[in-house]
């Protein structure tokens, strides 16, 4: 279950830097 979550987790942050950097980008 534990590894489910990590998974999950590293998805989450990954598409989150993604979003950062589209956003710093268009500055």
């Amino acid at each position: 279950m534990l590894d489910v979550g990590y998974t999950v987790l590293t998805l989450v942050l990954a598409l989150a830097a993604t979003l950062l950097v589209r956003g710093l980008e268009r500055r």
